[in-house]
């Protein structure tokens, strides 16, 4: 039974990385980087070449940031042509993004109420707000506010963990990381769908990096890919030693499944291990509140951007 789910898992990377691989042609990858990345995983592991893959296209992303560095949304007091500026948008809050001093989930609601922003569809939106708070490869605490004001306490940990409690960031990572997952070709979405979910458990059993995340700062945005790549790990090793249930018990949904994944990663009920940092349950089920959203999202079960809303406050909210 290992060894047959060895070699899914290893089928199921190698498409994965074959997807990264057409994802980086698109952004302009050379050969010469293509053909080392293929090399690389015929040579080091798949690990190895996804955690590198996907490196170097956050490279790539910063590469074309630091090439188009004007405000993507300006007024048109800036001299921006009128077909450019959205309204709502200013030069010193181009993304029209709702004041900071709104309660935590107040905030992410008003930007789906806001109808003078960009994107009639749930998706549309949704892809807006993932690209306003975007700070690394499905990292999105750039923009947000602090804390975890106005969710229900079942969502809340910064009591447990004050560095670790921006709910905002952590429930926009878990959507992006389900659309990505669920978006992919029919033939590509199972494997995409495990590496997502043994990275959001390895996330859970692993510390969180606490140092900040900077799309101008390449040697912290290192540090973060090492990280991720290291929890990655921890849920693939999951998913291994529990024949596959650790999928299962996040995609249950239920406290009990999620308090075996806790209980996986290393001393768990230590509340000084540094090696636990921000892992708790209440994340748990915040990233799979995350995972169903962003899973209706690409189905289109919400008609309306006011519809989300709404689900949004029923939800997360208190």
């Amino acid at each position: 039974m290992q060894e047959q789910l060895r070699i899914q898992n290893w089928l199921q990377g190698q498409a994965i990385l074959n997807a990264q691989i057409e994802h980086l042609e698109s952004q302009g990858a050379s050969a010469e980087q293509i053909a080392e990345l293929r090399e690389q995983g015929a040579t080091q592991g798949l690990g190895v070449a996804h955690l590198n893959a996907s490196t170097l296209s956050q490279i790539l992303i910063l590469q074309d940031a630091f090439a188009n560095s004007s405000k993507p949304h300006l007024s048109p007091d800036s001299q921006t042509p009128q077909d450019e500026w959205i309204p709502g948008c200013t030069v010193d809050n181009p993304y029209g993004l709702p004041p900071a001093t709104l309660p935590a989930l107040d905030w992410l609601i008003a930007l789906y109420e806001n109808n003078q922003l960009p994107g009639d569809t749930v998706l549309e939106r949704t892809q807006y707000i993932l690209d306003a708070t975007q700070n690394g490869l499905f990292v999105h605490f750039a923009n947000i506010p602090e804390g975890d004001s106005g969710f229900n306490p079942a969502f809340q940990d910064s009591g447990k963990w004050p560095d670790s409690g921006n709910q905002v960031g952590h429930y926009l990572t878990a959507v992006d990381i389900s659309l990505s997952a669920n978006s992919l070709p029919s033939f590509l979405i199972q494997g995409a769908r495990n590496v997502a979910i043994d990275l959001i458990i390895g996330h859970e059993m692993i510390g969180d990096y606490t140092g900040s995340f900077s799309n101008n700062n390449i040697v912290n945005t290192f540090i973060s890919y090492g990280v991720n790549g290291l929890q990655y790990g921890a849920g693939l090793f999951a998913a291994i030693y529990t024949n596959g249930d650790s999928r299962e018990w996040f995609l249950s949904g239920e406290d009990e499944n999620f308090e075996k994944i806790l209980a996986i990663g290393p001393n768990f009920n230590n509340n000084y291990n540094i090696f636990r940092n921000g892992n708790s349950i209440e994340d748990l089920r915040l990233t799979y509140q995350g995972w169903v959203d962003g899973e209706n999202i690409i189905n289109s079960n919400y008609e309306t951007n006011t519809e989300f809303a709404e689900a949004l406050a029923g939800n997360l909210g208190d």
